[in-house]
């Protein structure tokens, strides 16, 4: 069998693949479908191995799914990610935001060159994080034009 993988931006026909690939996620409790179509997946003989996408708030955008198989090469999330970064920007929007809650989620983002923000100044729908379930999380950044070279 030969293996072909592919990121792709997503389109009508494969917005019920990645609703699909997001239900067999344990963790997802609720899927947002309006947030599908600004992402990027990995696809590999038309079934998805890898998405990430995110919510647009002004010109940040906030990591909402990034969800991989663990066998997939490190180059080819990268590269998945920096898909999203390309597509976002065309969207307006200058960074990235990521909640990190455990270790290896943090480490994945510190890779792709995020970096750690004061919690005290992100806010929730005008609240910062004290007091919540995120209270102890990790708040990271990726500025656009601090890690790719911005054209303006």
């Amino acid at each position: 069998m030969v293996i072909i993988l592919q990121i792709v931006n997503i389109n009508n026909e494969l917005i019920d693949k990645i609703k699909t690939f997001l239900e067999n996620i344990n963790s997802i409790l609720e899927i947002d479908e309006d947030l599908i179509p600004d992402g990027v997946a990995i696809i590999d003989n038309d079934e998805v191995k890898g998405y990430i996408t995110y919510e647009k708030f002004c010109e940040y955008g906030l990591i909402r799914y990034f969800i991989f198989q663990r066998t997939l090469p490190e180059n080819l999330i990268t590269d998945m990610f920096l898909e999203l970064v390309n597509k976002a920007a065309l969207n307006e929007i200058e960074s990235f935001i990521s909640i990190g809650k455990s270790d290896e989620v943090i480490a994945l983002f510190n890779k792709l060159n995020f970096y750690q923000i004061d919690i005290n100044n992100f806010f929730i729908n005008g609240q910062n994080l004290t007091g919540t379930e995120l209270e102890k999380a990790l708040i990271l950044k990726y500025d656009f034009c601090k890690n790719i070279t911005c054209i303006v």
